[in-house]
């Protein structure tokens, strides 16, 4: 049976509740470290990145719609030797379908993985997001989400998510443990 919690978004800002979560998470005895997409110091860029540190959360930006790898792959890698304590990966929907596939190839493992992730929007292309994102990332990452909540598919003027994104028949995870 699933287990429904509410989070609560103050003043407008998913992706600080998000942190919280994420925190607490790796606040946990038993979780060595979380996967999860960072922003660099400037904002010009989001990578995957492994931490161990709780306040290097501060930085996780999984919603940003930016998508510069698939996070599958590095899991991948991961998971090539027995873990001794879980991990978090928090993953866009697409990354775990992909995931559960190289799992099936025995190129994975979901053994001491907590699959984390959240309702997709969609992403643009790395070329489109490194333009719209150059002016202001925390402002274009969050009027991206308000305008996509909103129905509004594309920036005024920009491009629109990539086409993969558009393409999405399945936005929602249904094998994550944890799903925003």
């Amino acid at each position: 049976m699933a287990l429904t919690t509410l989070v609560n978004v103050e003043n407008n800002t998913p992706l600080t509740a998000i942190r919280k979560v994420l925190t607490a998470i790796l606040a946990r005895p038993d979780i060595e470290a979380i996967m999860v997409s960072t922003a660099s110091a400037s904002g010009a860029s989001v990578m995957p990145e492994l931490i161990t540190d709780p306040d290097r959360l501060d930085r996780a930006d999984p919603l940003s719609p930016c998508f510069p790898m698939n996070g599958a792959r590095l899991v991948s890698r991961l998971t090539r030797k027995t873990m001794r304590k879980k991990i978090a990966v928090m993953l866009r929907p697409c990354e775990i379908r992909a995931l559960v596939e190289l799992v099936k190839l025995n190129q994975a493992s979901l053994e001491n993985l907590i699959l984390v992730s959240m309702d997709c929007l969609g992403a643009f292309t790395n070329k489109d997001w490194a333009t719209l994102n150059a002016s202001a990332p925390d402002d274009f990452n969050r009027s991206f989400y308000a305008d996509r909540l909103g129905g509004k598919t594309a920036p005024d003027g920009g491009p629109d998510i990539a086409p993969a994104c558009r393409a999405c028949e399945y936005p929602v995870s249904d094998m994550a443990d944890i799903q925003f």
